[in-house]
C-alpha cells in the first residue's frame, strides 16, 4: 500500500514537472525538479506514516490477543489453536 501511494506522490511530481517543462520550454528545469523533488518528498512521507500506521495496529492486536488470552486463562494462540511455548526456567548452582 505505501509503495503504491509512493509512486503516486512520485508520478504526480514527475507529471507536474514534465507538463510545465514541455508547456513553456526548458527554462522551467530547476522548477520541474523541485516538483520532482517535492513529489518524492510527499511519497516518502506517506511511507513512513503507513509504517508507523502498521506498526501501531500490529502492536494493539498482539495486545488484545494477549488480554484475551489471559481472560480466558490460557496461552492458546489464535492462528493455530496449540499451546503457545513456555519458557523454560533453568535453575543455576
Amino acid at each position: 500500500m505505501e509503495a503504491i501511494i509512493g509512486v503516486i506522490g512520485f508520478s504526480l511530481g514527475a507529471s507536474l514537472g514534465m507538463g510545465a517543462v514541455r508547456a513553456v520550454g526548458g527554462g522551467l528545469r530547476p522548477v520541474a525538479r523541485r516538483a520532482i523533488r517535492a513529489g518524492l518528498a510527499a511519497g516518502d512521507a506517506f511511507q513512513a506514516a503507513g509504517g508507523r500506521a502498521r506498526e501501531t495496529v500490529a502492536d494493539l492486536t498482539a495486545e488484545a490477543r494477549a488480554e484475551a488470552a489471559q481472560a480466558r486463562g490460557t496461552t492458546r494462540t489464535r492462528r493455530s489453536g496449540r499451546e503457545a511455548p513456555q519458557k523454560i526456567a533453568v535453575a543455576t548452582e
